[in-house]
């Protein structure tokens, strides 16, 4: 599997992704204008991790230009949760993130009802901020708990890099 910059062909099957069953509880979704627009914004990046002709996942992050030295980790999503895609996404987001050397924080905001993803973060590092009651909605307009996570520089290349 490698993990490469997305392109305008790979959008279709981000969407795919994105669209799982399931999925809409924990985030919204983006439109195909959305998904286009991120992969020529300079303050994005798309990746997406690619099984020959399959992309297993993709992560959205946000900050490269606005960010402040803060990048945000706007989307991250695997084919197969639980495969070990998701972890090969977040490891290079991470490092991808760091590699800015103005960058001192990865931060994330996740459904509080995401207990498979809180632990993953909380696994890699992240630390719960604050907690945003009603701080996001669902696909369907409901209201959704949000934990904010972040990651500092020190903790990634103390305990990660």
């Amino acid at each position: 599997m490698i993990i490469r910059a997305a392109t305008d062909a790979d959008v279709d099957d981000i969407m795919k992704i994105e669209r799982t069953p399931g999925f809409e509880q924990f985030f919204g979704w983006f439109s195909e204008g959305e998904h286009r627009a991120h992969l020529i914004d300079p303050d994005c990046r798309v990746l997406v991790l690619v099984d020959g002709d399959v992309i297993e996942g993709f992560a959205i992050l946000r900050g490269f230009v606005s960010g402040e030295g803060s990048i945000r980790l706007n989307r991250l999503a695997a084919r197969k949760p639980g495969g070990g895609s998701g972890q090969q996404l977040l490891d290079h987001a991470k490092a991808l993130a760091f590699a800015e050397p103005t960058t001192h924080r990865l931060w994330l905001r996740v459904a509080e009802t995401n207990s498979r993803a809180r632990h993953v973060y909380e696994r890699n590092g992240f630390v719960l901020e604050t907690r945003l009651p009603a701080g996001g909605k669902s696909t369907s307009g409901q209201p959704v708990d949000i934990a904010l996570y972040g990651l500092l520089r020190e903790v990634w290349q103390f305990e990660f890099a």
